[in-house]
């Protein structure tokens, strides 16, 4: 996926599934959650969790 970072650059943690492909999880920085929700949303995907992993 395009824009993919580490847990050690980004600190929340996107999940999403779509039928037919295993899971996914993309890292995003804060100002990127609600775009890559969309993208992935618009790709098919069902967005199972957000979390963020930030101490």
């Amino acid at each position: 996926m395009a824009g993919y970072c580490s847990a050690m650059d980004a600190p929340i943690e996107i999940r999403a599934t779509r039928p037919g492909s295993p899971e996914i999880a993309s890292w995003v920085y804060p100002d990127q959650v609600d775009s890559t929700g969309k993208r992935l949303t618009e790709q098919g995907y069902t967005v199972t969790s957000v979390t963020n992993h930030a101490t």
